[in-house]
């Protein structure tokens, strides 16, 4: 893919001649009007750019700008150096296969490592939140049509030499407890904040008191000491991973996959991304993800994938790390329930996965 476009300040990239250039507009844009757009999970500023010429829109951008000093996000994944920025501005960006796609088509990175990143406007290309709630009868297509995307990009970057010696990529242990307690406690969180940071933080303080002691007591443990666990997850083979691969975040552009908000970039192990989506999918079934991802990362050359003792090392590692990113959104539901039903429902829901966390650990001795 090619790298986007690089500029020192805001303004450079922001003048009509450089979104003309950017874009490629076969029209001039003369000016343009923002419009704050609902932040997102980390919090970053977002607007919408309306591109004009004699008043009239001719098209739109998105820009998104991350204060690495200020951003709970930054501070609990100890991204100090512009995380995305720093990857789309790589070598490794160049290497990301003809099936994936993404909408940005400039960068500015400050001497602070503050960022900013424009993009395309892809509207509609781009999946709702919302459809992680649905289950239509094209799911299974769509499912294979992803995962295939994913192992396109896994079995390009695995074991690659390009991703040593990489100083920006999220650690292995930030990967796996960012969104955990004691992570979002030295973020400086405020607890009275209405960021996502703060509120996970809630929800984590409520977490203890919806699952049975011995789960809870295993849970807290192995987040407080993750060393061995921490030690598996690195004896494992490693790739290039998004690390938020959830709807949200993807969209289609033609035959390809588009990926949006690249912060959690990380050599890691590959079913982290798979397995995150199928977590926060409901059409999405764990093992049946898991396997349709494994025969696509074998037909690719893989030979790793067909390692049964690794991949159920690699499975274990991916399940527990997706519980401890989605337990404080499982809690949500319990909290944000209107009914008794939904309640009891939300309820069973984080028992069930957080049980399973707990068997993985204890039998896996983390």
């Amino acid at each position: 893919m090619k790298i986007p476009a690089k500029f020192s300040v805001l303004s450079e990239m922001l003048n009509p001649q450089s979104l003309t250039q950017v874009t490629g507009s076969t029209i001039p844009i003369e000016s343009f009007t923002k419009e704050i757009l609902e932040t997102g999970f980390s919090g970053n500023l977002i607007e919408r750019l309306s591109l004009k010429q004699n008043d009239k829109e001719i098209g739109a951008l998105i820009l998104k700008q991350n204060e690495t000093q200020t951003s709970w996000f930054a501070k609990s994944t100890h991204d100090d150096l512009g995380r995305e920025v720093r990857f789309a501005q790589s070598e490794l960006w160049e290497h990301l296969p003809e099936s994936i796609d993404s909408p940005i088509l400039a960068t500015v990175l400050w001497p602070d490592n503050a960022s900013a990143i424009l993009m395309r406007d892809e509207g509609s290309a781009i999946f709702s939140a919302s459809k992680c709630y649905e289950i239509a009868e094209n799911d299974t297509e769509l499912l294979r049509f992803i995962v295939n995307a994913l192992a396109d990009m896994h079995a390009t970057f695995w074991n690659s030499p390009l991703l040593e010696q990489v100083p920006w990529f999220t650690s292995t242990a930030d990967s796996l407890l960012y969104l955990t307690l004691p992570h979002l406690t030295a973020a400086g969180t405020d607890a009275e904040s209405i960021e996502y940071g703060a509120a996970a933080m809630r929800m984590w303080n409520r977490i203890w008191g919806m699952l049975n002691p011995e789960t809870a007591q295993i849970i807290q443990h192995t987040i407080a000491n993750p060393e061995k666990l921490l030690a598996d997850i690195e004896s494992l083979p490693h790739t290039l991973i998004h690390g938020d691969i959830w709807l949200a975040n993807l969209g289609i552009r033609g035959e390809k996959l588009l990926i949006l908000d690249w912060a959690l970039v990380a050599k890691g192990p590959a079913l982290y991304d798979p397995m995150w989506l199928a977590q926060t999918w409901r059409a999405a079934d764990p093992q049946e993800t898991a396997e349709i991802y494994r025969a696509a990362l074998v037909k690719r050359g893989v030979t790793d994938a067909q390692d049964d003792t690794m991949w159920a090392l690699m499975m274990d590692c991916s399940i527990v790390r997706s519980l401890f990113t989605s337990a404080e959104w499982l809690a949500r539901e319990v909290v944000g329930a209107s009914t008794d039903e939904e309640e009891r429902v939300a309820l069973a829901h984080i028992r069930y996965w957080m049980a399973r966390a707990a068997e993985i650990i204890a039998a896996r001795g983390w």
